[in-house]
């Protein structure tokens, strides 16, 4: 979920119940900052995680269904494959690998 708004922040501050859970939503929003988050569930339990903004490219590009090639492009070279894929087996958000039909034999990618 990619947003203009601090949505992780908010979902963070209403799961809270101290007094000043608000303030960072307050400076959130003061500084027009908008987040990106990765909604699971776990079970019957949502789990919502910030997200960097390369990291919330591959996983937009996973989910519209591009290759893991194009995925890794789109993130950049500040995307770190490694502990996303640790992240990934941890917490069970891969659902398949398939392999790319629009790859020949020949081809290395």
């Amino acid at each position: 979920l990619s947003s203009r708004w601090p949505v992780v922040t908010i979902w963070q501050a209403h799961r809270r119940t101290d007094p000043d859970r608000f303030v960072p939503v307050r400076e959130a929003f003061a500084e027009q900052r908008g987040e990106h988050a990765l909604v699971w569930r776990e079970g019957w339990r949502p789990r919502v995680s910030p997200m960097a903004g390369p990291d919330a490219c591959f996983m937009q590009a996973l989910l519209a269904g591009r290759p893991l090639l194009a995925a890794l492009e789109a993130a950049g070279p500040e995307f770190a494959f490694e502990p996303w894929l640790l992240q990934a087996l941890r917490h069970g958000w891969l659902a398949a690998v398939q392999p790319c039909a629009a790859l020949t034999d020949g081809d290395e990618r």
